[in-house]
């Protein structure tokens, strides 16, 4: 479930952090009622319609020697990456907020302060449900654990450790220092766990729990529920609606406008297919990739991305999304490198390899274990090939890289570039160029753009007129989409 929930053209986005042993299906859902807090922050029209995004870490009581570091650069790399679809990274939103639970809150804390630098131009936002600050006193959660188990992130979550006495003090200074535009709430438990009436000792007690921002206890409350809210009248769900409203984070502004309107997307999702206009080369496409693995080539912005995404999702198949946009200056060793830590981040400790040779033969390996579930499609693109030798070589990595490949007809690879590759492949590449075929992708005719203009209208409204210049468009439906959405802002202006 982790990812995005609900992505939009706001400059807002809610991030939810879960606790210890927990997920992002179990740390915010209420049973009782089957309310999920996320949804019902979508479905609340007083947030004022933000994007949601769920991070997930690694904790389980057999995660060994994973601590709060691992987990934060986990969380980090989530934050910071565009997702298997292509769609933005939550660390370019404008407004972040972090709703967090327990640990949740301590990896939140740790990514703010070791990672300033990101959130140097944000509003950031913190909501700390529950969250130990300064550990635990009860000891059966952490230290009979730890011992146990050799559980670094329990043993890490006591009373006083040293690491949450350091972030303690180092988050201190950072809010004093004021490098970032950070505001908070911080939402006590009520009760003993499991609501145990004998035990009054609460798994977060309050001078853990409130060490930085104005605080609120929750009433009826205990260190699983504060963070479940069962309907819009919650008081953690109030709590957090009253921090954003008293700084600003859902102000008008915020709002989404008709610029943003589905059938202006941009990246394509099945939701989006009743406003895809569909061409000649889709239907090429399609044929095509039911017998080769295709290298698309094409001008920006003229629906490669799109038109692959759609045969993807439209095949049901298992694929995997893989941007080198990061990689213009990049070695063929370090692009390889990135698309192993892509397809397979739990690898990280092994990145970077020790050649490129090692990078290949470790994706190989990556594809196998994937195929072994069924047919598997690797979509690559923004490949930063420039000219011919660069080609000439990328080619023979990726030809080392499908021989090595042992599922056959089960496995696609799609490239998609800006640059066109030769169609004459070397003497020695002629085997493996009978399974990877070139797609040109040309600009869109004028009556091609004229009926995606139409298809546009028709979903918009009636008094949403535009005149376009065929000339000034270039055959580019990129350049359609953002005409009318210039226009849309001005309509929202007036």
């Amino acid at each position: 479930m982790k990812g995005w929930q609900k992505i939009n053209g706001s400059d807002t986005v809610i991030i939810f952090i879960h606790g210890l042993f927990s997920s992002p299906e179990y740390c915010w859902k209420n049973k009782a009622t089957n309310t999920f807090w996320p949804n019902l922050i979508t479905q609340d029209s007083r947030f004022k319609n933000p994007s949601v995004f769920l991070s997930q870490f690694y904790t389980s009581p057999t995660s060994n020697d994973y601590g709060v570091q691992e987990c934060a650069e986990e969380v980090k790399g989530q934050l910071t990456r565009v997702d298997v679809l292509g769609n933005r990274a939550p660390i370019t939103f404008e407004k972040i907020v972090f709703v967090t639970h327990s640990t949740g809150g301590i990896v939140a804390r740790y990514i703010l302060e070791q990672e300033c630098e990101l959130f140097r131009d944000k509003r950031v936002a913190l909501f700390l449900g529950a969250s130990p600050s300064y550990g635990s006193k009860i000891p059966f959660l952490a230290r009979a654990l730890s011992k146990l188990t050799n559980h670094q992130l329990s043993s890490e979550l006591t009373w006083g450790s040293e690491i949450l006495k350091d972030l303690d003090g180092r988050f201190r200074k950072f809010l004093d220092s004021k490098k970032v535009n950070i505001c908070g709430v911080e939402a006590v438990e009520n009760k003993a766990p499991f609501r145990i009436p004998f035990i009054s000792s609460r798994v977060v007690n309050k001078e853990s729990a409130v060490r930085y921002f104005h605080s609120k206890t929750i009433p009826d409350s205990d260190h699983s529920s504060i963070v479940k809210p069962d309907g819009k009248e919650h008081q953690s769900h109030e709590l957090l609606l009253d921090l954003l409203v008293k700084n600003e984070f859902l102000s008008k502004c915020n709002d989404v406008g008709l610029e943003n309107s589905p059938v202006l997307f941009d990246r394509y999702e099945l939701k989006h297919e009743p406003y895809y206009f569909e061409r000649a080369e889709d239907h090429k496409l399609t044929l095509m990739l039911s017998h080769y693995s295709l290298w698309v080539c094409g001008e920006s912005g003229t629906g490669k991305t799109s038109s692959i995404l759609r045969e993807l999702f439209r095949r049901n198949v298992n694929f995997k999304y893989i941007s080198l946009a990061s990689c213009l200056e990049c070695s063929f060793h370090e692009i390889f490198d990135t698309i192993l830590e892509q397809m397979a981040p739990e690898l990280i400790d092994c990145i970077p390899t020790s050649n490129i040779n090692s990078s290949i033969s470790k994706i190989s390996e990556v594809i196998d274990n994937a195929v072994a579930n069924g047919s598997y499609f690797l979509f690559i693109e923004e490949i930063p090939i420039k000219n011919i030798p660069m080609f000439n070589q990328f080619a023979e990595y990726l030809f080392s890289l499908i021989t090595k490949i042992n599922g056959g007809s089960n496995v696609r690879v799609i490239l998609s570039s800006i640059f066109q590759p030769n169609s004459e492949f070397r003497l020695e590449q002629e085997k493996v160029s009978e399974r990877l075929k070139i797609l040109e992708w040309p600009r869109w005719e004028n009556k091609d753009i004229s009926q995606l203009i139409d298809l546009i209208r028709s979903n918009l409204p009636s008094d949403s007129t535009l005149e376009l210049c065929m000339s000034e468009l270039n055959g580019n439906p990129r350049k359609v989409k953002e005409k009318f959405r210039e226009m849309l802002m001005e309509i929202g202006n007036d």
